[in-house]
C-alpha cells in the first residue's frame, strides 16, 4: 500500500559518475606527455511527476488496500481453522478418555464373567465353548483398550503440533471425570 501511495509523489533521481581515461602511447599521432590522462565528471538530476488524470494511481492504491484486507482475512481464516481443529482434537481426545473408562469397566466385568464361566465349567454346568467365548470377549475388549490408547496418543501429538510444542514435551493427563457439555 505504501509503495503504491508513493506513486502520488514526484520521483527524483540523482546520479554521479567519474571516469578517468588515458590516451594510448601507441597512437599514430604523438600525444604530448601532459595530455595522456584526463577525467570526465558527470552529475545528473532527473525529476518527474505523473498527474493522475485517469485514476491509475488511485485505483492501484485501492487495489492494494483490498489485497491487504483479503490477505488479512485469509490469515484469520487459517487461524480460525487451526482453533477449530484444536477444539475438535481436544474433544475427540476427551471422548476417547470416556471410551477408555467404559472399556476399563467392561474388562473388569468380562474378567469376572470369565472367572464365573470357568467355575461353571469346572462344576460341569458350562461347556468349553462358553469358556472360549468369554476369553475371546475379554481379549477383544483388551485389544480395543490398546487401540484407544494408540488413537489417544495420536490426538495428543496433534494437539502438541497445533499448540507449537513437541510431542515429547506435551502431555495431557487422562480425564477421569465424565465429559459434560458446557453451558452456553
Amino acid at each position: 500500500i505504501r509503495e503504491n501511495r508513493s506513486a502520488r509523489l514526484p520521483t527524483v533521481n540523482a546520479g554521479a559518475s567519474i571516469t578517468r581515461n588515458r590516451l594510448s602511447q601507441n597512437r599514430a599521432v604523438p600525444v604530448p606527455p601532459n595530455a595522456t590522462a584526463y577525467g570526465d565528471f558527470s552529475l545528473g538530476v532527473d525529476a518527474e511527476y505523473e498527474v493522475d488524470l485517469w485514476g491509475r494511481v488511485r485505483n492501484l492504491i485501492a487495489a492494494s488496500v483490498e489485497s491487504a484486507q483479503a490477505t488479512a482475512a485469509d490469515i484469520e481464516a487459517v487461524r480460525l481453522s487451526l482453533h477449530a481443529e484444536l477444539a475438535l482434537d481436544y474433544f475427540d481426545l476427551r471422548s476417547l478418555d470416556d471410551e477408555r473408562r467404559i472399556l476399563d469397566h467392561a474388562v473388569d466385568a468380562y474378567s469376572q464373567a470369565l472367572a464365573l464361566t470357568r467355575r461353571r465349567f469346572e462344576g460341569g454346568v458350562a461347556s468349553q465353548v462358553e469358556v472360549s467365548e468369554a476369553e475371546t470377549q475379554l481379549e477383544a475388549t483388551r485389544a480395543q483398550q490398546i487401540d484407544i490408547a494408540e488413537r489417544r496418543a495420536q490426538f495428543e501429538h496433534a494437539l502438541a503440533a497445533l499448540t507449537g510444542q513437541t510431542a515429547e514435551s506435551f502431555s495431557l493427563a487422562e480425564n477421569t471425570a465424565p465429559l459434560t457439555q458446557p453451558v452456553i
